[in-house]
């Protein structure tokens, strides 16, 4: 299905995952070559683009899908979009922070959406990456350290996480990114995520933008050296 996002057509697989009371709705673009293997970014939406249309959580990504970005960077993106009224991470946002809960039933099936993916499709796993954006964002963290030797690297944007697991995903490459303006997720969320890893000689870095607000993703997202940095990422093992 052909989906339009600032003037362009992105082409991408409109499906369906089925993870047994829960469905949820799901977007797969593939590169046009399939002869070799690429790379996969599984991307987490925010709260606003919750639902079942299976389409507005792709505003902020579909630009990847396009001939000029896929030439530079040729990948697969999966995006699920998470029913209304739940959550990647089932945690309150406004918290100064918390302790990591029992998975959410719609980030488990995400995980094991992820996985089939990866099984039917030619992926190179060692480049698997994960981006979210405010609940998406607490999506990065709460996923990285469940399964913290699957992914290659990470692009949390303005979410946050339990600290205390820092240890788990000190060794990932991790670019957090947060607007000091932001007045719905604290900066100190992302702050004291990446302090927690730096303290264990951890990989993960920040960008704090000190005019932005909530909105972080707008600039993050859109900005050569994020993807850059994200499609250079790639496990050693």
């Amino acid at each position: 299905m052909i989906i339009q996002c600032s003037g362009q057509n992105y082409l991408f697989d409109n499906l369906t995952y089925v993870n047994g009371n829960l469905e949820i709705n799901y977007r797969l673009y593939k590169p046009k070559n399939n002869t070799e293997k690429y790379p996969i970014i599984l991307f987490l939406h925010g709260a606003g683009e919750r639902g079942i249309d299976n389409e507005k959580h792709l505003k902020h990504i579909a630009h990847l899908a396009s001939e000029e970005s896929q030439k530079d960077y040729p990948c697969y993106i999966l995006a699920p979009q998470c029913p209304a009224g739940t959550k990647w991470v089932n945690v309150e946002w406004t918290l100064k922070s918390h302790v990591m809960p029992a998975i959410s039933p719609t980030l488990q099936a995400t995980l094991d959406l992820l996985k089939k993916v990866l099984q039917n499709n030619k992926i190179d796993e060692k480049r698997i990456y994960v981006v979210g954006l405010s609940m998406g964002g607490f999506g990065v963290w709460d996923i990285l350290c469940r399964e913290p030797k699957l992914f290659a690297a990470a692009i949390p944007i303005c979410g946050g996480g339990d600290e205390s697991q820092a240890y788990l995903i000190k060794d990932i490459p991790i670019w957090a990114f947060h607007g000091l303006q932001d007045k719905v997720v604290l900066p100190s969320r992302t702050q004291n995520m990446v302090k927690a890893i730096e303290k264990l000689n951890g990989k993960a870095q920040m960008t704090l933008y000190p005019e932005i607000g909530h909105a972080a993703w707008e600039k993050a997202l859109h900005s050569p050296e994020t993807w850059q940095w994200l499609f250079s990422q790639s496990k050693n093992e």
